[in-house]
């Protein structure tokens, strides 16, 4: 299993049998609203079909701006990009809209439109949390980057009507769903069928109940797994610039340092893979960009490797 990338690594039966089971959005969706009860959940094949059902969900079209962050994912470039046209964020903001990245989940209080969708795939929220930090219309979860399932997003919402809307998009899916799953399945073995359920993902939204019941197991440990991540974070944000903000109820998936290219090797050589990364800290209303090598603090990272990743980076500051 790899380790040291930003995220977990995304597999289907993690928890063995127990994962074996069938389950429906609705059971999903009701044990994620009692976690967390400041918002409506919407269940939803990954965090790239939510975020292009929320795009359809605003009906928005070609002529409409979406402010994208910088060095944003493929995924969210394309999603963006089959209903309206993305762009780089401005300040004062002029686009129609924005999908704005709270990065490995540090807080972006960067100056944006009236009308988020706040991307928090890779947050990881201590049960009860508070959602919208930053006043979005919809708040996206990916279950891959937080759990380590196969398969899952949701679309956080503020109300039962849209709540309605936008599982009715969900289920409009043209896209066959078991035979999509099995692509995504196979695409831990095969590139080829990961590129072909790739090129078609932003439009889905649908799953079989196989694949639900694997993410209801999972979320079953969702309090272990945020008490291992909150130590793991715990002994190396010391380490994080500043002006990242935190909350205490929403942990990030890694802590970024700043390295020289010589701690840079010696990290990748203790398998962390994650390489140097661009780092967007917005401050006051401003941006700048940093380029930072993030640590990961997920439950797929050891210990004793964030033990010895520590030994490095504190070899620059003795």
């Amino acid at each position: 299993m790899t380790t040291g990338f930003l995220w977990p690594e995304a597999c289907y039966l993690r928890d063995g049998a127990a994962g074996l089971r069938f389950a429906s959005c609705a059971e999903v969706e009701a044990t994620l609203a009692r976690m967390f009860p400041a918002g409506i959940p919407v269940l939803v094949s990954s965090a790239r079909a939510g975020l292009g059902i929320a795009l359809r969900h605003l009906r928005l079209n070609r002529g409409h701006r979406i402010a994208v962050a910088p060095y944003a994912n493929h995924c969210v470039i394309e999603a963006v990009g089959r209903t309206s046209s993305p762009v780089d964020f401005t300040d004062p903001p002029t686009a129609d809209a924005a999908v704005l990245y709270h990065q490995w989940g540090y807080i972006n209080d960067g100056a944006a439109p009236a009308v988020l969708i706040e991307d928090a795939v890779d947050t990881l929220c201590r049960p009860g949390a508070g959602l919208f930090v930053r006043g979005g219309a919809y708040e996206l979860w990916s279950l891959p980057k937080l759990v380590g399932s196969l398969y899952g997003g949701v679309i956080w919402c503020r109300n039962q009507d849209v709540a309605g809307e936008l599982r009715m998009l969900r289920d409009q899916s043209c896209l066959w769903a078991p035979g999509h799953w099995l692509l995504r399945v196979a695409g831990t073995r095969s590139a080829t069928a990961l590129a072909y359920w790739s090129g078609v993902e932003s439009t889905n939204g649908k799953m079989p109940a196989l694949a639900i019941g694997d993410i209801a197991a999972r979320l079953r440990r969702w309090e272990q797994l945020v008490s291992d991540h909150a130590e793991k974070f715990r002994k190396l944000q010391a380490y994080r610039p500043e002006g990242l903000r935190i909350l205490d109820h929403r942990l990030p998936c890694v802590v970024p340092v700043a390295v020289s290219e010589t701690q840079a090797r010696r990290l990748t050589e203790l398998g962390i893979s994650t390489g140097f990364r661009h780092f967007e800290r917005t401050n006051g209303g401003g941006r700048e960009l940093l380029r930072l090598f993030p640590i990961p603090v997920h439950m797929d990272v050891s210990d004793a490797t964030l033990a010895k990743a520590q030994a490095v980076i504190d070899d620059a500051r003795t």
